[in-house]
């Protein structure tokens, strides 16, 4: 299978873990593609001697970023990565015709083959429809121009399975940054904005157990989730994403089913560089869901 990520060297280690729960549920040689603006050295050494170990390959892209000097950025600990995936279509090599893009606060839990070989029936991606934004967020929803009665879904760009072959005929790069250039200044979440406003008619939706948002749903959900009285749907969920505010590595981590990040952690070569110390404390997740409840209070 082809896969791609975009980092800097923060998340160098997050992508390991990731890698990690690949290798275990995924049989098979296996070749990623990295982007990004520069690596330390001994970070790029550390991908790649975990790959070779696993019989699988890794290529690293540089990307020249000035042509994405415009893009607005939402968060602070961001820098342009996120649009890097902008680029995929122009700097992979001929020989790739798809590939499975994953953000690297993801682990998979199940065989990823289902769904590197859907059939793509003409689309230029595959993704998953965002649970939350296309249930709470309608205000957005109409300024993207989604139409839920039409059976349009916005979705999530932490996971695409990107039909580069067809990408490459039809896709301009200039498209996406005039897109920017005309809506940057409303937007809420950087290049997955960019690649609805582009191609929400033109995807396949992928069942929403690729791409399973670790967030609490509700207060109902978080508290049947704590006392453990709800009916367990993990067996069904193949890749979990933990689009959190705060993240399972975090003392402070707001979310569901972070003993599986640790899981794969722990069989990764960087898990003794992971701070043990800040594994979740109930004290810190209350502390974080009151700043949080807080700060919606607020606004």
């Amino acid at each position: 299978m082809n896969f791609c990520h975009v980092i800097n060297d923060r998340y160098v280690n997050n992508l390991i873990v990731l890698m990690s729960s690949i290798f275990e549920n995924c049989k098979g040689d296996h070749c990623f593609y990295i982007l990004s603006n520069g690596l330390k050295n001994e970070n790029e050494k550390k991908i790649q001697q975990f790959a070779e170990k696993n019989f699988s390959k890794v290529f690293l892209i540089m990307v020249d970023d000035s042509c994405l000097k415009n893009v607005p950025l939402k968060r602070k600990d961001f820098d342009k990565t996120p649009y890097y995936k902008l680029l995929l279509p122009l700097l992979l090599p001929e020989n790739v015709n798809r590939i499975l893009y994953m953000d690297v606060d993801m682990i998979v839990l199940k065989d990823l083959t289902a769904l590197y070989m859907v059939d793509f029936n003409g689309a230029a991606l595959a993704a998953v429809p965002d649970p939350l934004v296309n249930t709470r967020d309608l205000n957005y929803l109409k300024k993207m121009q989604v139409n839920l009665q039409k059976g349009q879904r916005y979705f999530n760009s932490g996971l695409i399975l990107f039909n580069i072959e067809l990408m490459r005929s039809i896709y301009c790069l200039e498209d996406a940054l005039n897109y920017i250039e005309k809506n940057g200044s409303t937007f809420k979440f950087h290049d997955q904005e960019v690649l609805n406003g582009l191609f929400l008619n033109n995807y396949k939706q992928l069942p929403e157990i690729y791409n399973y948002l670790t967030v609490y749903r509700s207060i109902p959900d978080l508290l049947q989730y704590l006392m453990k009285i709800k009916k367990d749907i993990l067996p069904n969920i193949v890749v979990l994403h933990y689009a959190n505010p705060t993240k399972p590595w975090k003392k402070n981590y707001i979310g569901k089913y972070e003993e599986y990040f640790w899981k794969y952690a722990k069989v990764s070569p960087i898990y003794d560089n992971i701070r043990i110390n800040e594994k979740n404390s109930i004290v810190e997740q209350v502390k974080a869901l009151y700043n949080t409840l807080k700060r919606k209070i607020i606004k």
